[in-house]
């Protein structure tokens, strides 16, 4: 990043009006590790490539429990992105991932489409984090 400084101060205003920040694709390379530190961040969001082994037993899964066990010390929410099957969403919740995104929740839809989606559960208060679940 070139400007780092004028970044965070973007990041901050941002965040003084509400705006959550997540880093996308996060994984475990060091650029990812110092922007934890260095931005004002609420979430990170797991790189689907370590989505799409986690559900391959405890030694496939070992980097997203990390990234998961280092968004947490950080306090920070964690996403996955890319969930796909039953089983990685199902072994995502075992880690103590909160968030997700993917085909297997929810297909793209256009911004009309969400609107009536969210509609009927919009939460009383603004700012407020909608969680996704799986329904049954």
């Amino acid at each position: 990043m070139q400007d780092a400084e004028a970044a965070t101060h973007t990041l901050e205003e941002l965040k003084a009006l509400g705006v959550i920040l997540a880093l996308d694709d996060f994984d475990t390379g060091y650029s990812s590790l110092r922007y934890l530190q260095q931005f004002p961040l609420d979430a990170i969001k797991i790189a689907k490539p370590f989505v799409d082994t986690v559900a391959g037993g405890p030694e496939r899964s070992v980097l997203a429990r990390a990234i998961v066990d280092l968004g947490k010390t950080f306090g920070l929410e964690v996403v996955a992105e890319g969930i796909e099957r039953p089983e990685q969403l199902a072994a995502l919740r075992e880690l103590g991932c909160g968030f997700g995104q993917g085909y297997l929740l929810g297909r793209p839809s256009e911004a009309p489409a969400v609107g009536r989606l969210l509609r009927p559960r919009a939460p009383a208060r603004a700012g407020a984090t909608v969680r996704l679940v799986e329904a049954g």
